[in-house]
């Protein structure tokens, strides 16, 4: 199954911890932590994107 993700899309990273994607570029994407500001350079492949969660 193959993903579409773009920048500003929020997932995890080998299934943990949220991150929202700030740049992909060559198979590789950029990804900030949502809970400590850590940026991270990770394989797209190792990425899954998380459901919106609606609010109210």
């Amino acid at each position: 199954m193959r993903l579409e993700l773009a920048s500003n899309d929020l997932v995890t990273f080998d299934g943990r911890g949220r991150y929202r994607i700030t740049r992909i570029e060559r198979g590789r994407a950029l990804i900030t932590s949502l809970t400590n500001g850590r940026a991270l350079i990770v394989p797209v492949s190792r990425l899954a994107q998380v459901a919106a969660v609606p609010t109210t």
